[in-house]
């Protein structure tokens, strides 16, 4: 093997490392993306869960308020029924804060996603113009090879 051929070969090996690379950062962009927005969801539903137990939690309080306040008396009924219309109010509130949250989330997730893809499809296109430069490169050193190559 002569040394051009040598470099003919090394050459071709160092393009297909870097396009193997430049595949492996296609790939890591979508997926580190993803991840991110995968993590986002993942704390929002936390919060929710949260917010909901919390919920749960002042609804039992207040049923348990309103119980004891009926033994008390006739009187304070009132008092404690608007005690549990204040509590359902909060608990209407709260389903529409998440309702919003969750909107919110599902509209950042989805321009992430948008934008995940951009660069994806960034990513190919930059791959493909490469290819087509390797190919045209592989073809001016064939063609080389067969100019310089000795007649037999």
């Amino acid at each position: 093997m002569t040394e051009f051929e040598a470099a003919t070969v090394a050459y071709q090996q160092a393009a297909l490392a870097l396009q193997q690379q430049q595949f492996w950062a296609a790939v890591a962009i979508p997926l580190v993306a993803g991840l991110v927005g995968l993590g986002q969801i993942f704390v929002v539903l936390r919060g929710i869960r949260v917010m909901d137990s919390a919920n749960q939690d002042r609804a039992r309080q207040v049923e348990a308020q309103i119980e004891a306040q009926r033994r008390q008396a006739e009187a304070q009924h009132s008092q404690a029924e608007a005690q549990r219309r204040q509590a359902e109010t909060q608990r209407a509130e709260a389903d529409q804060r998440h309702a919003e949250a969750m909107e919110a989330q599902r509209r950042q997730a989805e321009a992430q996603r948008a934008e995940a893809d951009q660069r994806h499809a960034e990513a190919m296109e930059a791959l493909r113009q490469q290819g087509e430069s390797l190919r045209a490169a592989v073809k001016s050193m064939e063609a080389v090879i067969e100019r310089t190559a000795p007649r037999q």
